[in-house]
């Protein structure tokens, strides 16, 4: 007769209590909609926070591995140009001593 339904008797279908009105219902919903509304935005604004600040702790590493790098290479530079220097300065004196 109910086919797979339960009876109505036994499983009445829900009402409001007495002390709340129908025109509360919308109101207490729309506070609790704000509030997740809130939530969500503060975790939105939370998650790019994570997200922007990491990828400039990551740019300040990146940034400190190529400042020491690029200063190993001027040492390297500077010491190919003193050996340039010294090589040439030594070839020139021979020369000038056996004139």
């Amino acid at each position: 007769m109910y086919g797979v339904y339960p009876h109505p008797f036994l499983f009445p279908s829900p009402t409001l209590p007495s002390c709340i009105d129908s025109s509360q219902v919308g109101t207490i919903t729309l506070i609790a909609l704000t509030g997740l509304l809130i939530f969500m935005f503060f975790l939105l604004v939370a998650t790019a926070n994570a997200i922007i600040v990491s990828v400039l702790m990551s740019l300040a590493a990146a940034g400190g591995f190529l400042a020491i790098f690029f200063a190993c290479l001027v040492a390297v530079y500077i010491e190919q140009y003193q050996l340039v220097i010294f090589a040439i300065s030594r070839l020139s004196s021979q020369q000038l001593l056996e004139l």
